[in-house]
C-alpha cells in the first residue's frame, strides 16, 4: 500500500505543551483512488508525548468547534 500527502493538509507546529490541533477533511478531498487517511507526526524534541486519533462522522455545525476544549490551538478545515 502506498501513501501520499493530502495537498494543503499540513498543520502549524505546536510549540507549547498541552495543546491540540484538529484537521477535518472529506473523502472527496483525497487523491483519486485513495480511501483511507493515515496520520504522520513529526516530533521535534525527545520528551514529547503525542497521539493521533481518527474519528469518522459529521459535525452538525461546520466547522465542528462548538464543543471544542480550550486546549485546541488550531482547527484546520480543508476548503
Amino acid at each position: 500500500m502506498t501513501f501520499s500527502d493530502v495537498p494543503g493538509a499540513a498543520l502549524t507546529p505546536l510549540t507549547v505543551g498541552n495543546r491540540l490541533a484538529t484537521l477535518e477533511l472529506r473523502a472527496g478531498q483525497l487523491s483519486v483512488g485513495r480511501r483511507y487517511v493515515r496520520c504522520r507526526l513529526t516530533v521535534s524534541h525527545s520528551n514529547a508525548q503525542v497521539a493521533c486519533l481518527a474519528l469518522g462522522g459529521s459535525a452538525i455545525h461546520k466547522p465542528g468547534n462548538q464543543q471544542a476544549h480550550s486546549s485546541v490551538a488550531e482547527q484546520f478545515v480543508m476548503p
